[in-house]
């Protein structure tokens, strides 16, 4: 495709085949950008924000003058490397936290996805939407190959913070604290007697134990732990109710 002036590039990968699982190493893929409208300031700089393989299309069609159709779901990445003045995300933003990943417990997570109100067309949601603030969680979603005991069908809810898996051929629940367990090797979560899957104190106690944390703070982090999960278990069911509706575009 033909773009004029700018043309900007893209380069992504990581050396791993057969990626499914919502685990680090599968979803985690660096994303190298070259584009000469790239804020000067920006060049050769690195970004922990949360890009998408679906917003590879909306960013490609913007840089060829193209408004993407309404059915695309990703957003345009340049706002993310622009300057304010040229279409990017104003720079108070991480002032304000919008970029700094995850959220308080209980809180609603700003820059998740969302559909436009009746009343509004897709070009203009997708603009506010995409240069109001950049996202700090997605919906991650992969189906079954070949059969459920081979590759089993996983779903998370990601974020910078805290990640949590859902295996819904076999409705297990796991929880993991990516901030401070980022090789993801202590699942929080355990199955109670009533068949239900819990923060358990136990696992929580034994990764403050290892950071060598008191039982105050071991405590704490148990209650931590605790309001996320519910608060994360609400967001997840939220996000993909409105991924899974097929009525109404959703910008991710």
């Amino acid at each position: 495709m033909r773009c004029g002036n700018p043309r900007p590039s893209f380069h992504a990968e990581h050396g791993l085949a057969d990626k499914w699982y919502p685990h680090q190493e599968s979803i985690r893929v660096p994303l190298i950008i070259k584009d000469p409208r790239m804020d000067p300031s920006k060049i050769g700089t690195l970004n922990d924000d949360f890009t998408l393989n679906v917003d590879l299309a909306p960013t490609i069609l913007r840089a060829a003058g193209v408004e993407p159709p309404a059915g695309m779901m990703g957003r345009d990445m340049s706002v993310l490397y622009r300057t304010e003045e040229d279409g990017g995300l104003p720079r108070a933003r991480d002032a304000e936290g919008a970029s700094s990943g995850g959220t308080s417990a209980g809180a609603a997570p700003p820059g998740g996805a969302a559909v436009p109100r009746p009343s509004e067309s897709i070009a203009s949601f997708r603009r506010l939407h995409e240069t109001s603030r950049w996202r700090t969680e997605f919906f991650y979603e992969h189906p079954v190959i070949i059969f459920m005991h081979y590759i089993p069908s996983s779903e998370a809810l990601v974020r910078k913070d805290y990640k949590y898996f859902y295996w819904p051929d076999f409705g297990v629940e796991q929880l993991f604290h990516v901030s401070e367990d980022p090789m993801e090797e202590g699942d929080l979560l355990g199955m109670n007697s009533s068949g239900f899957y819990e923060v358990s104190a136990a696992k929580a106690k034994a990764k403050a134990t290892n950071a060598k944390a008191t039982n105050a703070t071991a405590a704490a982090d148990v209650g931590r732990h605790v309001r996320a999960l519910e608060e994360m278990r609400t967001r997840f069911r939220e996000l993909k109710g409105i991924i899974q509706d097929t009525r109404d575009p959703v910008i991710v």
